[in-house]
């Protein structure tokens, strides 16, 4: 007999293995990183009135993307300017690695697909050329992380 999981709106309703993230990098074309969670270890996503920041690091700390969503609500929200600020309604990818520099990409969008006061889930996509010209790319998901304030 199968066991399936039945899920109350709670906030120890879901499961720790439902929730997790997915991050990939590449750059001039080659993989530069490419890790994934289960479990709300790892990742982090905190609310303070209308900024949404999200933290999603490799199992092994050596790679570390914050997502910046100028924001309180589900939707899509355009990266800002490459280098620049969020604005009201904008978003922003930051990836860190051991090696320097750091990539903000230029051009792309954050999916929020679910944002509540316990969970946040969704994408993100962005390309752009770091300071030293090569290009990169850096795509992923994330699903319910908890939200703190």
């Amino acid at each position: 007999m199968e066991r399936r999981k039945f899920h109350q709106h709670s906030a120890q309703a879901v499961e720790p293995d439902d929730s997790g993230y997915e991050v990939k990098v590449t750059k001039n074309g080659a993989e530069l990183a490419a890790y994934k969670r289960v479990g709300a270890r790892g990742g982090s996503a905190t609310f303070a009135g209308s900024l949404i920041q999200i933290i999603l690091a490799s199992p092994d700390n050596q790679h570390v993307l914050t997502i910046d969503i100028r924001a309180a609500q589900a939707g899509t929200y355009p990266l800002a300017p490459q280098y620049e600020a969020p604005k009201a309604g904008q978003s922003r990818l930051d990836f860190l690695t051991v090696v320097p520099p750091a990539l903000i990409p230029a051009v792309g969008e954050v999916k929020l697909s679910e944002f509540t006061e316990q969970f946040c889930s969704g994408s993100f996509t962005g390309t752009g050329t770091d300071i030293k010209g090569a290009t990169f790319s850096i795509d992923g998901s994330f699903s319910k992380l908890v939200v703190t304030k």
